[in-house]
């Protein structure tokens, strides 16, 4: 992956600023996570059904056949190593370290998982995640589901362009799909003669890599357009970073005599935050209602510092409010992934939202935020009352 010259500096630049330990913890977090995703490999879940050979299509990716493309294979992890390595998880969770060959001759039907690794230069910039989707339409969400949460990007791959391919693709995440590509691997005609424009239109891009002349053209221009879009998503990661970053250091630059008198108290909208305990000490079964009413109570308040007619001091405010409403989604999110479940999924989504209106940092943003906890908190409801 090909750096600009500016980004070295950059990338020294966030390292510094999260050394310094003088970050606010809603900004230190977020750079924190920046940083970990702009040093690491991209993720890359690829899905497809079996007939249309997912692992044939990382294979022809590499150049070379690191995954085996036999049927009924689990889902295989792809990542660069010193050296050609296998790890499987069986069926009932054993894991183990086995030799390449030794692993081609075990049945995969016994295996829950393989994590590979090998030494190939690609795999510095991204790794793969082979899932081949089979099973009832519960079994389909499930798998999209489970590889879409451990992935940044997407690769959609179909034996040929079919209509039962749009209600697939369509479970995955709408966020997934602005970095997501479509590929057909056994596509006979153009892709306009099937109606390329809607099938392709809600993905990032649409590729043919069918066998045939010019089939290593189709390639090198596919593993071209993913590696630049890689690029392109990280440089967006480490500017955003850094412009959320440089309005921090400006906000603490600024004398507190220049705040208008006019500007919201907000300071005690935090306290209580919730508690995974009740007043008894007990520990509760479960965190949504807390979080209901939690969210309930500070949505309320929000909203109304939100209806203030100054609009400088909303302008003014806007940060520190959005600041507030991530502290407040964290601090649910952090209850919510001990127990895990739809909860913690819902904020966890959440808390990635934040982080882009905390970058934006206007009073619509900071509209937007507010609204984004009243959503949270009627699904956190909905999920109570199931």
């Amino acid at each position: 992956m090909m750096r600009t010259a500016g980004e070295p500096r950059a990338l020294a630049q966030l390292t510094a600023a999260l050394a310094g330990g003088s970050l606010p913890r809603t900004a230190q977090q977020m750079g924190e996570r920046v940083l970990e995703r702009l040093t690491s490999p991209v993720r890359i879940a690829v899905l497809g059904r079996p007939e249309a050979a997912p692992a044939a299509l990382v294979n022809a990716l590499l150049g070379r056949k690191v995954l085996l493309e036999s049927l009924n294979m689990p889902p295989m992890e792809l990542r660069f190593g010193t050296g050609m390595e296998v790890e499987i998880v069986s069926g009932s969770g054993r894991e183990q370290s086995v030799a390449q060959a030794e692993f081609e001759r075990i049945d995969p039907l016994t295996l829950a998982l393989a994590r590979l690794s090998a030494p190939l230069p690609m795999l510095e910039k991204v790794s793969f995640l082979v899932v081949e989707l089979e099973g009832e339409t519960s079994e389909l969400d499930s798998a999209i589901g489970w590889a879409a949460r451990r992935a940044d990007m997407a690769i959609w791959v179909a034996e040929v362009l079919q209509e039962r391919e749009r209600a697939w693709w369509r479970r995955l995440p709408e966020g997934l799909l602005d970095h997501a590509f479509l590929v057909a691997t056994a596509q006979a005609k153009p892709m306009e003669a099937v109606g390329g424009t809607s099938f392709g239109g809600r993905f990032r891009g649409a590729h043919l890599t069918g066998p045939g002349p010019g089939w290593a053209a189709r390639m090198d221009g596919f593993r071209s357009e993913l590696l630049d879009h890689v690029s392109n998503a990280r440089r967006e990661d480490l500017e955003g970073a850094l412009a959320l970053l440089e309005r921090y250091h400006e906000v603490q630059q600024t004398p507190d005599e220049a705040l208008p008198e006019e500007a919201p108290d907000f300071s005690d909208l935090l306290d209580p935050v919730p508690s995974e305990r009740g007043a008894d000490g007990a520990t509760r079964s479960g965190p949504t209602a807390e979080i209901v009413t939690f969210l309930a109570a500070q949505a309320c308040e929000l909203s109304a510092l939100c209806d203030s007619p100054n609009a400088e001091a909303m302008e003014r405010a806007a940060p520190a409010i959005l600041e507030l409403c991530s502290e407040s989604i964290e601090a649910c999110g952090e209850m919510a992934a001990s127990v895990g479940g739809p909860v913690a999924e819902v904020l966890e989504e959440a808390c990635n939202l934040i982080l882009l209106m905390q970058i934006e940092a206007t009073p619509e943003a900071m509209g937007d935020a507010v609204s984004l906890m009243t959503q949270i908190r009627h699904e956190c409801e909905a999920l109570l009352c199931a």
